[in-house]
């Protein structure tokens, strides 16, 4: 059987539209998937590694603290100096 066409462009214009939905489609979930996975990093990044670093900082102050607060002759070992110099300006 033989089957004439009688729109041949208007169906090889509709197949191309279909190949640049799909090829647009196709595109648009990659990078939708890339800025989920940010997302995910960023998320992990602030509730996991930051978490962990913050409760190994307040645990490195805790043992400082306790080894500062051991010592009887803490004034021998730390000095306080005036983190400002006053000048004086004359006008």
């Amino acid at each position: 059987m033989i089957q004439v066409n009688l729109i041949p462009d208007l169906k090889a214009e509709f197949l191309s539209a279909q190949r640049t939905k799909r090829f647009v489609m196709g595109i648009a979930f990659l990078i939708s998937g890339a800025f989920i996975g940010l997302v995910v990093l960023m998320y992990l990044y602030v509730n996991v590694w930051q978490r962990e670093h913050t409760n190994n900082l307040n645990a490195d102050i805790q043992t400082l603290t306790a080894e500062y607060q051991g010592n009887t002759d803490l004034d021998k070992v730390v000095t306080v100096q005036n983190s400002k110099e006053e000048t004086k300006h004359e006008t």
